[in-house]
């Protein structure tokens, strides 16, 4: 096997999860996924307005490589990202729940998180829905959640660690309170702050554009679309 970010051929053990780290990039499989997805079906080239949220050390220096400037990068803790910059693009912060309706209207050509939505302590919906409004007409909003059992719960509410890693499976306290992030980002984090109301809005809107790439063009319901068409008729 090889690592189609680095061409690295040696893996070693990360988790429970068995040999599947990068030895060479630290990479993982999500990783690895999204980099073949990119190369696939994505063009990058200069000048692509990329906006990346939580975005992976190993696919990092790659994109901000090809894309240069048009390349936006953010973080609600940039501090995690030490040490991580090329070509003068950096980790600049930024609160999902608080400044996304300062995003331009209708201007990036791809928008990008993976495991990020399952983490924040806002409205999931108003969130995408902000992001979706961000792409331009033939934009693509590209995210992936972990998906644990067969229902969602949420709580904004303060917890002890002991109820925390019974109801959400987070070993780790959270830095603030009410709870905004995991701190470590650990993928213990695996089970979402997402309602089972969003979790039925998340399946019907994969069932209108396609698991969850969605795309903005005329002719394809949006991931955002479809969660505003659920939320008008709750």
């Amino acid at each position: 096997m090889e690592c189609n970010i680095c061409n690295g051929t040696e893996f070693v053990e990360y988790k429970t999860r068995g040999a599947i780290r990068c030895k060479n990039c630290g990479s993982i499989e999500r990783n690895r996924l999204v980099a073949l997805y990119l190369e696939k079906f994505v063009e990058l080239r200069p000048g692509l307005k990329f906006l990346h949220f939580a975005p992976e050390r190993t696919l990092f220096p790659r994109i901000a490589e090809i894309l240069g400037p048009s390349y936006h990068v953010r973080d609600i803790d940039v501090k995690r990202y030490k040490g991580l910059k090329k070509g003068g693009i950096s980790v600049e912060e930024f609160d999902l729940c608080s400044d996304c309706e300062a995003l331009p209207g209708d201007y990036y050509d791809l928008i990008m998180h993976n495991h990020v939505m399952e983490h924040i302590p806002c409205n999931v919906t108003a969130v995408l829905w902000h992001l979706h409004r961000a792409l331009a007409p033939d934009g693509l909003h590209m995210f992936s959640v972990p998906v644990v059992g067969k229902a969602y719960e949420e709580s904004f509410v303060d917890m002890d660690p002991d109820e925390r890693t019974e109801q959400f499976w987070q070993t780790t306290t959270c830095a603030t309170s009410p709870p905004r992030i995991c701190p470590t980002r650990s993928e213990c984090c695996s089970i979402s702050r997402i309602s089972s109301n969003a979790a039925s809005r998340i399946s019907s809107a994969r069932k209108r554009s396609g698991a969850t790439i969605s795309p903005k063009a005329a002719g394809g319901a949006s991931t955002a679309d479809a969660f505003s068409r659920c939320e008008r008729a709750t």
